[in-house]
């Protein structure tokens, strides 16, 4: 059996035993074009950040205090200001954000917790009991709808007694102090 097609200006004949014909020209150039991403339409980047701590911050008993995460990984958009501790939103959309800190060791029993702020307003938190006197490890995920220009902050505080620390780790910090958002629709 054998089948001949005219396409193109091409001819192709196809036989079971082999396929003749004039195959274009697929050459490239020396140098191939760059490629930028300044024409693309309906193609969306994904927004976010991961910040982390690289000191530790005292936290007085019962009293909210802000998360200053003052170190990024990772900022392509410039969307965090480590001066304030802020994440802006760049657009409106759904945001996953995961954060946490690391209390220094304190009495048995004792809570903390962790809270999103959006526009200086607590939105969301998370908690948890110490126990044999240990420093306690607190995290907290959680989906967000923002629009453009609303912003994000970390508070924590505990019930111990007596000030504690978010403390940091001396290398990286992304043991236990840290915040990571994606915009993920």
């Amino acid at each position: 059996m054998s089948v001949t097609q005219i396409k193109d200006g091409n001819i192709v004949s196809l036989s079971s035993t082999k396929l003749t014909g004039t195959i274009p020209d697929a050459r490239f150039p020396a140098t191939l074009p760059a490629i930028s991403g300044a024409n693309l339409t309906g193609v969306s980047f994904r927004t976010g950040i991961h910040v982390w701590k690289n000191a530790g911050q005292t936290v007085a008993n019962n009293t909210g205090t802000k998360v200053t995460y003052t170190e990024e990984f990772y900022d392509p958009n410039n969307d965090w200001d480590a001066s304030t501790s802020k994440f802006t939103a760049p657009e409106d959309g759904k945001y996953l954000i995961t954060a946490g800190v690391r209390f220094s060791s304190g009495t048995n029993g004792y809570m903390t917790h962790l809270y999103f702020y959006v526009n200086g307003a607590a939105k969301t938190y998370s908690d948890n009991t110490s126990g044999s006197g240990t420093g306690i490890n607190t995290t907290h995920t959680h989906i967000l709808e923002l629009s453009t220009d609303d912003f994000v902050e970390v508070y924590g505080n505990h019930n111990q007694g007596s000030s504690m620390i978010f403390e940091a780790n001396s290398t990286t910090g992304f043991l236990f102090n840290y915040l990571a958002i994606q915009r993920i629709a």
